[in-house]
């Protein structure tokens, strides 16, 4: 039981680091830890919802002849989960008063989507076990899967916050985010099945946390919402 707590830690570490560098980002204009808190939660239960969808999408690509690694059905649990990330905070959060601000929509996908790489990576480690979970499978899950998840609903967020901090409320660019992050989380995907985590799957994300944060400076300006 201990050591089950101990290994729960663990991975529950990397989310609360990153959780922890974006709201140190957005320290002048923090939201309510109470609903940054409801946010990681929320997060987290979505991946038990994820689990079943890709289970299910999983089950038709075999029907269909399809392998269970194939290239559709990487990009299909991909799309589930930026989905269900994205559903979360438009649905639960955006209509509440605290969210006002185009950052806003950054803050809380990003927060979501920590709580879901958090309940990701407390499994893979409880799976993996004591014996086989050393720095370089915390320093994987760190620098991989959930900076990974950050910088997919982080390119969301800001497409969406992009949105609403224009006058005439276009809409277009959301798809847009939606599509361009499902597609950096599906092409993560993709390499770490065919080549393991690689340098160049470390420099990819750096130079798209690079572009997400300078994404984030753009959003900070505090310019009120009109619902």
């Amino acid at each position: 039981m201990a050591l089950s707590l101990i290994l729960g830690l663990i991975g529950l570490l990397p989310s609360l680091i990153w959780l922890t560098f974006f709201l140190f980002e957005d320290r002048h204009e923090p939201e309510p830890k109470l609903l940054l808190l409801s946010a990681f939660l929320l997060g987290g239960s979505m991946t038990f919802i994820a689990f079943f969808l890709q289970l299910f999408t999983q089950k038709v690509h075999l029907a269909l002849g399809l392998g269970s690694n194939s290239v559709y059905l990487i990009l299909t649990f991909a799309l589930l989960e930026e989905l269900l990330k994205f559903l979360v905070v438009f649905l639960l959060f955006y209509p509440i008063k605290a969210f006002d601000e185009p950052i806003d929509a950054m803050i809380y996908l990003i927060s979501v989507s920590l709580g879901f790489a958090a309940v990701e990576n407390i499994v893979y480690i409880l799976k993996t076990g004591a014996s086989q979970v050393g720095l370089e499978t915390i320093v994987l899950r760190f620098m991989g899967a959930t900076l990974l998840h950050a910088l997919s609903s982080g390119i969301i967020g800001y497409a969406w916050g992009k949105t609403l901090a224009e006058k005439n409320k276009s809409w277009i660019s959301l798809p847009e985010g939606l599509i361009l992050g499902t597609i950096v989380h599906f092409f993560f995907n993709v390499a770490i099945l065919r080549f393991g985590f690689t340098s160049y799957i470390l420099l990819f994300l750096i130079c798209v946390a690079f572009f997400v944060l300078l994404d984030f400076e753009r959003l900070k300006t505090p310019i009120n919402l009109i619902k």
